[in-house]
């Protein structure tokens, strides 16, 4: 996944290859990879830049989702960690609860 996606935003095998620090035969393999596996080409290799195909649109608007879902759950993690989310239970008698009720309802 992450390699295709950083073929789709550099539009090149051999500039996502540097980015990601390495050989542009081994990025291009593992896309391969992945196409194999799809049973289709994600990319438009005979155009400059590299374009996405109908299956490839498809491929990167699902890794998107589930980039912005993994930041969402790390930003969710981020404030449990800081107790800014999350659940608060209290205990007490059955008048400090209608007390605290009553405070917090009519507000």
């Amino acid at each position: 996944m992450e390699y295709v996606y950083a073929v789709y935003r550099e539009k090149s095998f051999s500039a996502a290859a540097r980015k990601l620090f390495i050989s542009q035969p081994a990025l291009s393999a593992a896309v391969k990879k992945v196409e194999k596996e799809l049973g289709m080409p994600l990319f438009d290799r005979s155009a400059l830049p590299i374009q996405l195909t109908t299956a490839g649109k498809a491929y990167i608007k699902a890794v998107q989702q589930i980039l912005t879902i993994q930041k969402n759950l790390k930003g969710y993690m981020g404030d449990l960690a800081n107790l800014q989310s999350g659940n608060l239970s209290l205990g007490g008698t059955n008048f400090f609860a209608s007390c605290l009720h009553h405070v917090c309802c009519h507000l």
